[in-house]
């Protein structure tokens, strides 16, 4: 198994982590999140782990340290990837949190988390994993077995599909967001299902054609969907339901 190991996870942090992971081509299967807040697992039996977050980081090497894996020399911040010994450890000394906070730490954790994938790919290879090529993991692999709905009344949307597009256009994390878009009348998301309108006040045009939700109502049901491990949200011009 692939261990991601990090420090009072939440549900969207778990959500994120994953689906970055399996747009470098992981199965999802392979990954096991461990959250040290609440786990106290055996490190030292713990073979490729992809720490998260300072807390987690100095943890998880305390704990490697303390059973003899690795010596407290050997270890000033940097990767460590042995084939033979079949161990590897990467950290990211970031919170998923922060990732979607800067093109730097995008590029930085899209970076650690390719890495990952390759080494443990090499070290421990298994037969469930695909060999994709880049336009397929650029794609949102959870909607190859998600039917997409549409009609002129109603919309179905991928849960991830909307996060991945909502993380590419703005800074989640910024507690200013709201103020700093409502200049803007409204900005689009672009899915597989097709444009959806996100109006970051409630000043809705009544003249809106498309699919369209405010910031608000958005954030609210992709906030239900995670916590309720739900795949889609189908919109419709008077209501909006959520699908397993």
């Amino acid at each position: 198994m692939l261990n991601i190991i990090g420090y009072e996870f939440n549900q969207l942090d778990k959500d994120t982590i994953k689906m970055i992971f399996k747009h470098a081509g992981m199965d999802e299967k392979e990954l096991h999140l461990i959250d040290l807040k609440h786990e106290d697992p055996d490190l030292d039996s713990i073979d490729a782990t992809f720490a998260v977050g300072k807390v987690a980081i100095r943890m998880v090497v305390r704990g490697l340290v303390k059973s003899g894996k690795i010596g407290q020399s050997a270890f000033v911040g940097n990767d460590m990837y042995n084939k033979e010994s079949k161990f590897l450890f990467i950290n990211v000394g970031v919170n998923i949190s922060e990732i979607m906070t800067s093109q730097e730490n995008k590029d930085f954790v899209w970076e650690k988390v390719q890495s990952m994938v390759k080494y443990y790919k090499d070290i421990f290879p298994y037969k469930q994993i695909a060999e994709l090529d880049t336009a397929i993991v650029e794609q949102d692999i959870d909607n190859q077995d998600v039917p997409i709905v549409t009609s002129d009344d109603n919309a179905t949307y991928s849960v991830s599909e909307i996060l991945q597009s909502l993380y590419d256009r703005v800074n989640i994390a910024d507690p200013g967001l709201t103020k700093s878009l409502s200049k803007y009348e409204k900005f689009i998301l672009r899915t597989t299902t097709g444009e959806l309108s996100v109006y970051p006040t409630n000043r809705i045009p009544v003249d809106e054609e498309g699919f369209f939700i405010s910031l608000k109502d958005l954030v609210v049901l992709l906030k239900f969907s995670v916590i309720i491990n739900t795949e889609c949200i189908t919109l419709s011009k008077e209501n909006a339901h959520i699908n397993n």
